[in-house]
């Protein structure tokens, strides 16, 4: 149910990540990304607009944790943007591994991003995190009921 996969082909447009970091030339004034690299080409009409934006940086293959937490997400109706991150993308490994240094957590595959608009907060979290992704499940619900 990931809404979206992309390798991150955006880097040619320096973009390092795609949870709301301002991105040098290729954002507008409002600091949104241009390229869209990261948005599905149609949004299904059933789903909600969500203040809720979940991305996992996600290892292209054998990656247990990553397969895991994608199943979960799925099996919980959690949209998600997937981003597969390979072996040549250095950037974005670095960046990845100086969020898990400065959340003082080893840097294990997959990492989530979950930026909640309503309140500008971003929780993140590496590797398969079951008690996360419910704890997900819930504000996601919550923050539905309140826009209803």
């Amino acid at each position: 149910m990931s809404i979206f996969e992309t390798s991150a082909d955006c880097r040619e447009m320096k973009h390092r990540t795609c949870y709301g970091r301002a991105w040098d030339d290729a954002t507008d004034s409002e600091g949104e990304c241009q390229c869209n690299c990261h948005l599905p080409d149609e949004a299904p009409e059933e789903a909600p607009a969500d203040t809720i934006r979940v991305t996992v940086y996600s290892k292209p293959s054998g990656c247990n944790q990553c397969i895991n937490t994608g199943r979960a997400m799925d099996r919980m109706e959690i949209p998600f943007t997937k981003i597969l991150v390979r072996d040549e993308e250095k950037t974005l490994i670095d960046e990845l591994k100086r969020e898990a240094a400065a959340l003082n957590v080893p840097a294990e595959m997959p990492c989530v991003v979950v930026y909640d608009a309503s309140t500008d907060d971003t929780d993140t979290w590496f590797g398969y995190q079951p008690d996360k992704i419910r704890e997900l499940k819930g504000k996601i619900t919550n923050s539905r009921k309140a826009s209803s």
